[in-house]
């Protein structure tokens, strides 16, 4: 399981002990980025954060429309994440509300590709989704294998390591 509370806690010690200034670390809303942070707008001691956030293997980007930084692994931060979730499948489910996310999975773990070829914004939807309630992960399915059919269709690579985030779900969901 990908920790997104416990990384967004050690962010949000990090850049606020390094900057000094309050600040806060949100998911965000939309799959460009895992996180947000309001720093910019609160400090201009934005070089020992952005240092800081480096160390963590984390890159920074800055919305331009909003100010706020956009924050995520770098690819070697998120290939070290993945290598550590399955890479088969889990058990075909019991529970069959599971198995379009099953069906799913199956599909994404047969196109391996390397982290920096994925479409990331898969990727980083599929770890939101699966640390929260089943809910809206289970919602997403139908659009997610769309997507995937059509990067299929096009030629591009699949997003493996949603597959792979989607793995450990199904087996934790269904354990």
């Amino acid at each position: 399981m990908i920790d997104l509370a416990g990384a967004q806690r050690a962010i949000y010690e990090t850049i606020r002990g390094a900057a000094g200034a309050p600040c806060f670390v949100r998911l965000c809303m939309d799959h460009s980025a895992l996180w947000v942070s309001d720093l910019p707008r609160r400090t201009d001691r934005l070089a020992p954060a952005l240092s800081a956030l480096e160390a963590l293997g984390i890159r920074c980007d800055t919305d331009p429309a909003t100010g706020l930084w956009r924050l995520d692994w770098t690819a070697e931060g998120w290939r070290e994440r993945l290598e550590r979730l399955p890479d088969c499948l889990p058990a075909l489910p019991r529970d069959e509300a599971l198995h379009p996310a099953y069906a799913l999975c199956r599909l994404l773990l047969l196109h391996p590709a390397p982290v920096e070829r994925q479409p990331m914004a898969q990727v980083r939807e599929m770890a939101k989704l699966a640390a929260g309630a089943p809910g809206p992960l289970l919602a997403a399915v139908p659009a997610l294998t769309g997507e995937a059919a059509r990067c299929l269709r096009m030629g591009l690579p699949l997003a493996e390591g949603a597959g792979r985030v989607l793995a450990d779900w199904i087996a934790r969901m269904d354990g």
